[in-house]
């Protein structure tokens, strides 16, 4: 697949939280907004993204993953899970191997300025016009 098609939709139930320090969001749900999520259901392809700092696909404006870079038949579909959440509580442990690994992922907008310069790009447009909402939060999140 060449980079720029379509790969499939993200599709499922739309969930409204609060944000918390103590992040208990479903591990397959993406952000569309501020609190609130896609739920994929439990046979979608969404389900079965992993994670990768050096992803072959972002989730693109029209909520379809779409693939970033060429991917071989058999490769891989990988996302930055932290270009689909905003949630400022929410961390993941990471080994994904790629050079770029960052070991704790964070929303992209958390990041330190040069990594966030890098993935704010990846992140979809409808999360990225949450950014002052969101960085408003952080000193309550810290």
């Amino acid at each position: 697949m060449e980079p720029g098609t379509s790969l499939f939709v993200v599709r499922g139930e739309r969930q409204t939280e609060d944000y918390d320090e103590h992040f208990d969001k479903g591990a397959h749900w993406f952000c569309v907004g501020m609190r609130a999520w896609i739920k994929p259901g439990p046979k979608t392809l969404a389900r079965f993204l992993n994670h990768s700092c050096a992803p072959t696909a972002v989730w693109a404006d029209n909520r379809w993953v779409t693939a970033r870079v060429r991917i071989p038949a058999g490769g891989e579909i990988s996302i930055d899970y932290g270009t689909i959440e905003l949630d400022p509580y929410w961390r993941m442990s990471c080994s994904c191997g790629a050079p770029t690994c960052r070991r704790t992922i964070v929303p992209f907008y958390l990041e330190p300025p040069r990594v966030r310069r890098r993935l704010e790009p990846q992140a979809p447009a409808f999360l990225r016009q949450c950014l002052n909402e969101c960085l408003a939060l952080v000193p309550v999140a810290r």
